[in-house]
C-alpha cells in the first residue's frame, strides 16, 4: 500500500470519550494527512448529542471500518463517562471480533494503567497499543505523537509520510515535501528517517528551533551515512534556515553552500546566503547574492528578493536607483498576493458571497507577513530619503519624511510585528531622529521578543543597543553589552572599535590593546572595503596615530564623518 491519493483510503473508526476531544482531534489531524478516512463525530456532538438514537449510526460506522482505533483513558473506560465508548468497544470486540482479525489498535493517554482496562476493554490489553503523552502544560510529547502516527501507519500497511507544514519561514515547503515523498517510497530506511522528519516538522511548527535543528541535522547526517547516493537538496536548505533561526549564521552559510553544490542556481539557497549577509551586517555579501537570487527566481519570490536587495543596499549605504524607488512606492502587497492566489480569491468571493473589500481585509490578515514586508521596505525607503534631505541641509523635508517612515512603523506595522533586526533598527533610528522619548526601549523590547524563540537577530540587536548607549554616553551599559553579548562572537572591526571608544571614555587603558588587535590583522582580518579602512582609521585615531588615521580615512572614500566629529 502507499499514500497516493488515487488509492482507496483506509477507513478508521476512532472511539473516544467526549472528555478527551482535544486529544482525539490532535490524533485525527495527524492521521488526516496519511491515507486514512474517518468520521469525526466531535464536530457533531452538539447537533446529534450522545443519546440512544446515536447507536445505529455508531454500529453502521463500525461495520464499515477497516480498523477500529480505541483511545483508552480513565474517561473512556469509566462506566458513567464512557457509556458510549464502552458500547463501541463492546460491539467491535464481541460482535465483530475485530481484535481477532488484527484490526484493533489502542492508543493510551498518559496516566492510563492496566487496571483501567475495564469491561470490553479488558480484552485489548494484549493488543497493539501506542502511548500518547501530554505534559503538564497540555502540550503533546512530540516523540510519542510521531511514534503513535507511524505505528498506526505500519499496523495498517501504510507508508508514513511526515506532514511538512506550510510555514512563512519555509516558503519552499512544497518542494521540500515533494522531495521527501519521492525519497520515502524509494528506500528501505524510509521508516526510520520519516520518523525523524515528522519530529522536525512538529518542533518547527511549535517554533522549538533547537529541537527542530537537532532533528533535521540528524536526518541529514543519517542520509549521508545510510544513503550516500541520495542527493540532498531541500533538507540542506531547511537545515540552513533552522540554523539561521538559532543565530548559527556561519553554519547556515555552509549548509546553503552545500545545497548550491547540488544546484548552483537554486534561488532559495542563493537568497539564504544573502540573508546571512543581511543578518550579520555583511551587506556586500547580501547584495551580491540577492542579485543572483533575483536572476534565478520568478513571481512573488522574485519580487521579495528585489525588496531584500533594496534593503541590503540602503543598509550598506549604497545608492538606490530611481527605478527601484518607483518599484517600491508603487508596490501593493495585494497585487502580489492576488497574483499567487487569484483562483483562491475568486472562489472565496463566490463561496462566501462577500464583496471584494471584505475579502481584501481577510487577505490582509492571512498574508500579514507579506504585507508587513512591503510596508517595512517602504518605510526604509522613506528613511533613506530623509537621510538624503538631511545631508543636503533640507531640515523640514527631512523631518517630514522621517515622520512618514515612523507612521508606517508605529501605526501600520506596530512594534510587536516588526519582522527582523534591520526593521527594528530603522524604527529605532526614526524614533531617535524625531526625538521621541526612550527610543532605546524599542531595541530592548525586540531583544526580549526575538530572544524567546529565535537567536537569529540577537548579535545585531545587541550591537545596535550598545551603539545606542555609546551615543547617549551611557558607557558602562555599553561596555557590559559588548563584553556579555558581542566580543566573544567573532566581532567585526566596527564592533571592536566602538568597544574601544567606550573603554577610552571611561579611562580604561585596555582600549589601546583592542585597537592594536584590529590594526594587527587579528580577528577582524585584512581591510578590504571602504568600511574596513574607515574603522582601521578610527582605531589609529583613538591611539593617537593621526597621520595614519588620515591616510585610512582617505582610503575609505569619506565613508562616514571624520573621527573628531563623531567623538
Amino acid at each position: 500500500m502507499n499514500n497516493s491519493t488515487e488509492s482507496k483510503k483506509i477507513r478508521l473508526f476512532i472511539s473516544f470519550s467526549s472528555k478527551d476531544i482535544p486529544f482525539a482531534r490532535e490524533i485525527m489531524s495527524g492521521l488526516q494527512f496519511q491515507n486514512f478516512d474517518f468520521w469525526d463525530y466531535s464536530d457533531e456532538l452538539q447537533q446529534i448529542g450522545f443519546t440512544e438514537e446515536i447507536k445505529p449510526r455508531l454500529i453502521n460506522e463500525i461495520e464499515n471500518c477497516d480498523y477500529f482505533v480505541a483511545l483508552v483513558s480513565k474517561n473512556s473506560t469509566d462506566s458513567e463517562i464512557g457509556k458510549f465508548t464502552l458500547f463501541e468497544v463492546d460491539y467491535a470486540v464481541n460482535k465483530k471480533k475485530l481484535h481477532l482479525k488484527n484490526r484493533v489498535i489502542t492508543i493510551e493517554l498518559e496516566n492510563t494503567v492496566k487496571e483501567d482496562y475495564k469491561g470490553p476493554y479488558s480484552q485489548l490489553t494484549g493488543f497493539l497499543h501506542h502511548d500518547f503523552i501530554w505534559n503538564k502544560y497540555l502540550k503533546k510529547s512530540i516523540k510519542s505523537y510521531i511514534s503513535m502516527l507511524t505505528g498506526i501507519c505500519n499496523a495498517t500497511g501504510q507508508v508514513y509520510i511526515p506532514q511538512i507544514t506550510p510555514h512563512h519561514r519555509l516558503p519552499f515547503w512544497e518542494k521540500f515535501r515533494d522531495e521527501i515523498i519521492l525519497f520515502a517510497h524509494s528506500n528501505h530506511s524510509h521508516k526510520f528517517l520519516m520518523n525523524v522528519l515528522g519530529e522536525f516538522n512538529e518542533f518547527y511548527k511549535a517554533e522549538n528551533y533547537q529541537f527542530a535543528y537537532e532533528a533535521i541535522s540528524y536526518f541529514v547526517a543519517s542520509c549521508n551515512y545510510l544513503i550516500p547516493c541520495y542527493k540532498l537538496l531541500y533538507p540542506l536548505i531547511v537545515k540552513a534556515v533552522t540554523e539561521q533561526n538559532l543565530g548559527m549564521h556561519f553554519e547556515a552559510k555552509k549548509s546553503y553552500q552545500a545545497a548550491l553544490k547540488k544546484d548552483p542556481n537554486n534561488a532559495n539557497a542563493l537568497g539564504g546566503i544573502a540573508m546571512v549577509g543581511l543578518n550579520t551586517g555583511d551587506f556586500n555579501l547580501a547584495i551580491e547574492y540577492f542579485q543572483k537570487a533575483i536572476e534565478n527566481s520568478e513571481g512573488t519570490q522574485k519580487i521579495n528578493e528585489r525588496l531584500n536587495l533594496i534593503i541590503a543596499k540602503i543598509s550598506g549605504q549604497k545608492t538606490i536607483s530611481i527605478e527601484e524607488k518607483i518599484f517600491v512606492e508603487n508596490l501593493d502587497f495585494l497585487d502580489i498576493v492576488l497574483d499567487d492566489q487569484k483562483e483562491t480569491y475568486e472562489n472565496e468571493l463566490i463561496a462566501t458571497k462577500q464583496d471584494e473589500k471584505v475579502i481584501s481585509e481577510q487577505l490582509k490578515k492571512r498574508f500579514s507577513e507579506q504585507r508587513i514586508f512591503v510596508l517595512s521596505t517602504k518605510a526604509l525607503l522613506y528613511f533613506n530619503e530623509a537621510e538624503e534631505f538631511s545631508l543636503h541641509g533640507n531640515t523640514n523635508d527631512s523631518k517630514k519624511t522621517y515622520k512618514k517612515a515612523f507612521d508606517i512603523y508605529n501605526n501600520e506595522i506596530k512594534e510587536d510585528n516588526l519582522p527582523n533586526a534591520v526593521t527594528v533598527f530603522y524604527y529605532y533610528l526614526t524614533s531617535r531622529y524625531l526625538d521621541y522619548e526612550n527610543p532605546g526601549q524599542i531595541l530592548e523590547n525586540a531583544i526580549q521578543r526575538f530572544g524567546k524563540n529565535s537567536k537569529a537577530y540577537m548579535v545585531l540587536l545587541h550591537e545596535f543597543l550598545a551603539e545606542h548607549y555609546l551615543a547617549d554616553n551611557n558607557l558602562y551599559k555599553c561596555i557590559s553589552i559588548y563584553e556579555k553579548n558581542l566580543i566573544d562572537k567573532n566581532p567585526k572591526r566596527k564592533m571592536l572599535v566602538n568597544y574601544a571608544r567606550a573603554l577610552k571614555k571611561t579611562g580604561n587603558t585596555k582600549f589601546k590593546e583592542i585597537c592594536i588587535s584590529v590594526l594587527n590583522k587579528g580577528s577582524a582580518g585584512n581591510p578590504e572595503t571602504f568600511e574596513d579602512y574607515y574603522w582601521n582609521g578610527f582605531a589609529n585615531y583613538l591611539i593617537g596615530n593621526i597621520e595614519r588615521a588620515n591616510y585610512d580615512f582617505d582610503r575609505s572614500q569619506n565613508y562616514d564623518l571624520y573621527y573628531s566629529e563623531v567623538e
